[in-house]
């Protein structure tokens, strides 16, 4: 998904006065040692590169009485270090320079919505009255100007007093109550994105194992990589590698509740992130542009794709249709393992072998 606009760096040859502020806060720290070091710390790529080799080494080396100990740790250290950071005066200071983006974001963000709106306008076919609807006479609280609305509520789900209104206010988590004063369609929006963004990386993630194995014949997890019995021979407290690599492994040689534990004190840093808004990671430096739902910056669009206002537009359409659709596919997914016993790739190759036999209504007669 491409996400939103990250704050410029101000236009190409500016004033000497623009070049004097730049220097002045390269000096002050901001391509320092430390500033370096917390943004690959907070980046995702550092867990699917130096940090995920790193961990594998630190629980090969523990040994199995100390792995489970090992894996918890490891999960907890991006918060704790994170926060210790934030403690200090290092912090204090990274905190300043993330008050200055942001000031210097703020005063540029108008320009860019007023782009943005325009950009918008330039597609007459996905936003406003205009725009391409599933029904006519779409329900009045779809006015056309999110991405992807297509004008389709039948049961009124998404208007205030309707059937959702108290589901999405039920937040015991949320003591300061900002869950509750959010609008219905703007909670559920929210809800379908983060939702779809897990099905983009849930479909992957189930079937290229699979297609991987059968490709290079080579074993990427036992269990012929079919992601329900690798979940369960894992259930089972079988010993997983990472592709099939002896001893390449983070949690794979862990018990079930020392990865459900991991899990937990690891997506609660970020969860509790996007529960406090996207200013969480300020005292350290780390500012995040845009909104909760399209957050920016270093950590979400390094490269700045969504710099472009017509491009971000283009890339909301895009995410959530692909994010539509994967959440479809999962649930395909999920249905074929438990009619099939089989992993996709596996009932997609025997569908293309003999669709008139291998296919929804088959299973149904049989």
């Amino acid at each position: 998904a491409r996400l939103a606009p990250r704050a410029s760096a101000g236009p190409p040859g500016g004033d000497a006065g623009a070049d004097e502020e730049a220097d002045g806060d390269a000096r002050e720290g901001g391509n320092s040692p430390g500033q370096v070091a917390l943004k690959v710390l907070s980046s995702p790529l550092f867990y699917v590169t130096a940090g995920f080799a790193f961990a594998s080494r630190l629980v090969d080396a523990a040994g199995d009485a100390f792995a489970g100990a090992a894996v918890v740790a490891l999960a907890a250290a991006p918060i704790v270090l994170l926060t210790a950071v934030a403690e200090t005066g290092a912090g204090d200071g990274l905190a300043e320079r993330a008050a200055r983006d942001r000031a210097a974001y703020e005063s540029e963000r108008p320009a860019f919505d007023a782009a943005v709106a325009a950009a918008k306008a330039g597609r007459p076919d996905a936003f406003g009255p205009g725009r391409r609807t599933l029904l006519p006479n779409p329900p009045s609280h779809l006015r056309g100007e999110l991405a992807g609305d297509y004008g389709l509520d039948p049961l009124g789900l998404a208007r205030e007093g309707g059937p959702c209104e108290a589901l999405v206010r039920f937040a015991p988590f949320d003591p300061r109550g900002e869950e509750a004063r959010k609008g219905v369609l703007q909670r559920l929006c929210e809800l379908e994105l983060l939702h779809a963004r897990w099905a983009m990386l849930a479909v992957p993630g189930a079937a290229l194992p699979e297609a991987l194995q059968r490709a290079l014949g080579v074993d990427l997890g036992g269990e012929g990589a079919v992601w329900w019995r690798v979940g369960a021979a894992k259930a089972a407290g079988a010993s997983l590698n990472y592709f099939g690599i002896e001893g390449f492994r983070v949690a794979g040689g862990t018990g079930i509740l020392t990865i459900a534990l991991a899990q937990l004190v690891l997506m609660g840093g970020p969860e509790y992130a996007r529960y406090c808004g996207i200013e969480a990671l300020e005292p350290v430096g780390v500012f995040l542009p845009g909104d909760p739902n399209y957050p920016g910056g270093a950590v979400f669009d390094p490269f700045g794709f969504a710099d472009d206002a017509d491009a971000f537009v283009e890339n909301q359409l895009s995410e959530i249709a692909w994010g539509r659709a994967a959440m479809v596919a999962f649930v395909g997914i999920a249905a074929q393992a438990a009619a099939t016993r089989k992993g996709p790739v596996e009932n997609l190759l025997d569908f293309a072998a003999d669709p008139a036999h291998n296919n929804a209504l088959a299973l149904l007669a049989e």
